[in-house]
């Protein structure tokens, strides 16, 4: 008699890393570019408020922006300030304090959520 193999669950870990890599597919779909120079190559998404202080902004795609290499790390990680003021420039203080507060909101993800995140992420690639 043959055994059954059981079927493994994902680990949060590898849900969160499939999740991660749904989010940088629409953000770049999205984009195209470098947000800020128009580079077209090198291209990498940033979290606009920190996945690992603001837990319920990690797949908010207002929270994201594809930014080439170049001016992710040495313009939004080497100059915080600067790039807060021209994410506000480019969409307004008033989308800054909305996207603010959606990020600021106490979120527990458990198992049942990721796949309804991977669904509504999904749906904007179509």
């Amino acid at each position: 008699m043959a055994k059954k193999k059981k079927v493994k669950k994902p680990t949060l870990a590898k849900l969160r890393k499939q999740l991660d890599g749904v989010w940088f597919n629409v953000i770049l779909t999205r984009d195209k570019s470098c947000k800020r120079c128009g580079k077209r190559s090198t291209l990498s998404s940033h979290h606009i408020f920190t996945k690992k202080a603001y837990p319920a902004g990690r797949w908010n795609l207002e929270n994201g922006i594809i930014l080439c290499w170049t001016c992710h790390f040495f313009f939004a990680h080497g100059n915080p300030y600067a790039f807060r003021q021209f994410m506000i420039e480019r969409k307004g203080i008033e989308w800054w304090d909305r996207l603010h507060d959606t990020v600021m909101e106490k979120q527990q993800f458990r198992s049942s959520d990721f796949e309804r995140i991977k669904e509504s992420l999904c749906t904007e690639l179509e």
